[in-house]
């Protein structure tokens, strides 16, 4: 039950996902999903600098922003939001006040 053809409609989907976020010809560092139940999180996104296991991205798929919840930086006096995924309400991430979603309890691949 293999179809080759099967493979190459599905690397054009993913490909087609990643270019959805950041233009023709974009890149990512990587593609992230849920700890746990392994739904897709984002499609674009680029590696922190500093710190090798977060991410960073503004375009994002099966996440819900708890909105109730408001978390202040105590340095830079920021605000972010928690993030949780959509499939199974595990807390994947925290978005800040210009939308940007900062990952950190994901599986990048």
């Amino acid at each position: 039950m293999y179809d080759p053809g099967l493979d190459d409609q599905d690397e054009a989907w993913v490909a087609e996902q990643i270019t959805k976020g950041g233009g023709k010809g974009a890149k990512t560092d990587a593609i992230l999903t849920c700890p746990m139940c392994f739904s897709p999180l984002s499609y674009n996104c680029q590696r922190h600098e500093r710190y090798p296991n977060q991410y960073r991205a503004m375009f994002v798929t099966n996440c819900r922003v708890v909105k109730s919840e408001r978390f202040k930086d105590k340095q830079s006096n920021e605000a972010f939001y928690p993030v949780n995924c959509g499939t199974c309400d595990t807390h994947v991430a925290m978005m800040d006040e210009d939308e940007v979603y900062h990952f950190f309890n994901t599986i990048a691949s």
